[in-house]
C-alpha cells in the first residue's frame, strides 16, 4: 500500500505514474550509457599513448565501445525486461569482463562473479532507490577490487570513472524520479479536484430540481420537463397522461396527530407513487400535500388507469392512530396529439381533480384536455 499511496493513492495511478517514470528512466539510462561508453573510449585512447597503458587502452575502448552501441541499439520488445533493467545488466556484465580481464587472482575474479550474482537482485525489486543501491555497491566493490591491482595508477583512473558515472546518474535519476512522480501526483489532485467540483455542480443541480422532503422533483423542473415527456409521447405515437393528486383533509392530519405524522404521510405517498413510476415516467411534489405526474401508455399494457388506481389504493392503504386512513383525490387527463402547452395540461387536470374533490374524494376522475 505504501508504494501506491507513494505514487497516487490507487493502484491504477501507481502502474500509470510506474509507466511514466520507467520511460524515462529508459531515455536517460540510455543517455548515461553512451555517454559512459564514449568516456571509456576516449579514456582507452589516452591509455593507449601513456607508458601504463598495456592492454588496458584496449580493453577501455572495448567495453567503452560495446556499451555504447547497446545501450543505443537496445529493443525494449525483444525481451521480456524492463529496458532500464536490460542496460544495467549490459554496464554489469561489461564492468565484470572488465575486472576479470584486469584482476589477476583467480579468487579475485570468483569473489566479482558472486558479487555480481548476489547484488542481481536489486534491480528487479520495484523501488525508485533500486537502479541507485544496484550501482553503488557495484561501484564500491568495483574499486575496491581494482585497487588491488597491481597498476594502482590504472585502479585509480578506473575509480573516478565509476565514481563519476554512478554519482550522475544517481543524481540524474534522483532529480527525473521526483519530477515524474510529483508532476504525476500533482496531476492526480487536480483531476480529484476535478472530480470533486464535477459532484459539486451535479449535487447542486440535484438540490435545485428535487424536493427535499420527498425526493420527487419540484415544481420548477416538473415544469420545464413536463412538455418534452409529452412531445416523446407524440414522436412515438403514444398516449401520454398527467396526473394530479391532493390529499384528502390533509389539514386535518396535520391538526389532529402533528405535523410530524403529516411529514410522514407526505412522505410516505411520494414513495407509492415513486414504486408505480416505469421508465421514462416521474413525479413531483407540487408543494403541501398536493403531487403530481406523468405516465405513458407504453409502460403500462395493464392500462393506466390500473396503475393509477394502484397509487391510489396505496395512499389509502396508510393507517395512523385510532384506525384513521389517509386518502386522496386524483384528476386525470390524456394527451395525445393538439398543441402542447404546459398551463392549459395543468389546468384541465387541476379541473378534474377539483371535480373528484367534489364528487366525495377517494376516487379518480378522467377530464379533458382542453388547449
Amino acid at each position: 500500500m505504501k508504494k501506491f499511496f507513494y505514487y497516487g493513492c490507487t493502484k491504477e495511478e501507481y502502474e500509470s505514474c510506474k509507466k511514466l517514470r520507467d520511460a524515462m528512466n529508459e531515455k536517460i539510462v540510455k543517455a548515461i550509457s553512451t555517454v559512459s561508453g564514449i568516456l571509456e573510449l576516449i579514456l582507452g585512447l589516452v591509455s593507449l599513448v601513456v607508458p601504463i597503458a598495456g592492454k588496458y587502452g584496449y580493453l577501455y575502448i572495448i567495453y567503452g565501445t560495446v556499451l555504447s552501441l547497446l545501450a543505443i541499439s537496445i529493443r525494449t520488445k525483444r525481451f521480456h525486461l524492463n529496458p532500464t533493467i536490460q542496460i544495467y545488466i549490459l554496464m554489469l556484465v561489461t564492468y565484470s569482463l572488465g575486472i576479470t580481464i584486469t584482476v589477476p587472482s583467480a579468487e579475485e575474479k570468483a569473489i566479482t562473479f558472486i558479487v555480481m550474482i548476489v547484488t542481481m537482485p536489486f534491480l528487479f525489486v520495484d523501488v525508485s532507490w533500486r537502479m541507485e543501491i544496484f550501482m553503488i555497491i557495484i561501484s564500491a566493490i568495483y574499486c575496491i577490487i581494482a585497487f588491488n591491482v597491481k597498476n594502482p595508477e590504472i585502479a585509480q583512473e578506473d575509480m573516478y570513472n565509476v565514481i563519476c558515472f554512478a554519482g550522475g546518474a544517481l543524481v540524474v535519476q534522483y532529480m527525473v524520479n521526483k519530477n515524474i512522480v510529483m508532476g504525476f501526483v500533482s496531476r492526480v489532485k487536480n483531476e480529484q479536484l476535478l472530480i470533486a467540483y464535477d459532484k459539486a455542480q451535479e449535487e447542486l443541480k440535484i438540490k435545485a430540481c428535487t424536493d427535499l422532503m420527498t425526493g420527487l422533483y419540484n415544481r420548477t423542473y416538473f415544469t420545464n420537463e413536463a412538455i418534452h415527456f409529452f412531445e416523446n409521447c407524440q414522436r412515438l405515437n403514444d398516449i401520454g397522461y398527467l396526473v394530479m393528486m391532493d390529499l384528502d383533509k390533509f389539514k386535518k392530519i396535520n391538526d389532529t396527530f402533528g405535523h410530524q405524522v403529516g411529514d410522514k404521510v407526505i412522505i410516505n405517498v411520494a414513495k407509492i407513487i415513486n414504486e408505480n413510476l416505469k421508465g421514462e415516467e416521474y413525479g413531483a411534489r407540487l408543494g403541501g400535500d398536493e403531487y403530481i405526474f406523468v405516465l405513458a401508455e407504453r409502460f403500462h399494457p395493464e392500462t393506466v388507469k390500473s396503475a393509477i388506481s394502484n397509487i391510489l389504493e396505496g395512499v389509502h392503504s396508510i393507517q395512523l392512530k385510532d384506525n384513521t386512513f389517509v386518502s386522496g383525490s386524483i384528476g386525470v387527463i390524456s394527451v395525445s396529439s393538439g398543441e402542447l402547452i404546459f398551463d392549459n395540461m395543468y389546468r384541465s387536470a387541476d379541473n378534474a381533480l377539483y371535480k373528484a374533490k367534489a364528487d366525495g374524494r377517494n376516487q379518480i376522475v378522467f377530464g379533458k384536455y382542453k388547449v
